[in-house]
């Protein structure tokens, strides 16, 4: 049984299993980067809702990238790394919740796969892109404004590809199609596209959820088309303005929109909702 299953059995009447999903870039981080910041904020759910049952991390970055970050929370979260190319599940946690091992679940196709089949595009098609294995890690800290250790990180792919597009428009949808009569997506994210096996964040969530929830109901925050399905599909969803103010998603009764992105807009806005489940799902409206 999963250990932090068990645990949660005993922490309460909450009628109803939940699990918080959350992407970081555009949505828990804002553009100062501040990993204490947001910590902080996962942190302070984990103390005040206990009968989540679970904290994933559904996410563009690395397991590399993921980290220093996870280091830095309370309870060691499930982590959807690369856009959903695979997830990262917590074998053990020491009484102090502090991260100890993790086993992987990759999703598709290789880093080096990948990798080879897009060298093979731009040979025959022509393509115009800069893919971040083309690079070094200093190109990519002036590209991204990382420092070259984050850089650094942001390289150590399984199996998905991020890409700076070069071309025009039309040759973006072309580049699309012969992606996809390989096997592989084109997906957008904040800044880059990414290249990877035909899964995304909620396939993945799903491939995680089936083994270990399956009955769990899914709160998830986003903001970018990367996000779209997750949001879409999951019970709750908060999303989170893009750089232009706009939204992925319509409001109404499953989706709020969140004024601001980062810790301090992504805690408020995750308290009020944890704080309505909270009254719906206790005996007489009581709060947990």
């Amino acid at each position: 049984m999963n250990f932090r299953r068990q645990q949660a059995g005993q922490q309460g009447s909450c009628l109803e299993k939940w699990i918080v999903v959350t992407d970081l870039d555009g949505t828990l981080l804002d553009r100062s980067y501040d990993l204490a910041l947001a910590a902080a904020a996962l942190n302070q759910i984990i103390s005040n809702w206990p009968w989540i049952q679970e904290i994933v991390l559904a996410t563009s970055k690395t397991l590399s990238e993921l980290q220093p970050f996870t280091r830095q929370l309370t309870r060691a979260p499930i982590l959807i790394y690369e856009n959903g190319a695979g997830y990262a599940q917590p074998l053990a946690v020491s009484n102090q919740h502090s991260l100890t091992e993790y086993t992987n679940h990759d999703q598709g196709l290789s880093y080096t796969a990948i990798r080879e089949t897009l060298a093979r595009l731009r040979r025959r098609g022509g393509f115009d892109f800069l893919g971040f294995g083309d690079i070094s890690p200093t190109a990519l800290s002036a590209l991204t404004g990382l420092s070259t250790v984050q850089a650094w990180n942001a390289q150590q792919r399984r199996a998905s590809e991020p890409l700076q597009w070069l071309g025009s428009e039309e040759r973006l949808e072309a580049f699309r199609t012969a992606l996809v009569d390989e096997g592989l997506t084109l997906v957008r994210g904040g800044q880059f596209h990414h290249v990877s096996s035909a899964c995304d964040k909620w396939i993945t969530l799903q491939a995680w959820r089936e083994q270990n929830l399956p009955d769990a109901k899914v709160l998830a925050c986003g903001d970018a088309p990367n996000d779209q399905q997750l949001l879409t599909r999951a019970n709750q969803a908060v999303v989170f303005p893009d750089a232009d103010g706009s939204y992925l998603l319509a409001a109404g009764a499953k989706v709020r929109h969140a004024a601001v992105h980062g810790p301090s807009g992504w805690l408020h806005e995750v308290t009020r909702v944890l704080a309505d489940l909270s009254v719906q799902q206790t005996p007489q409206g009581t709060t947990l």
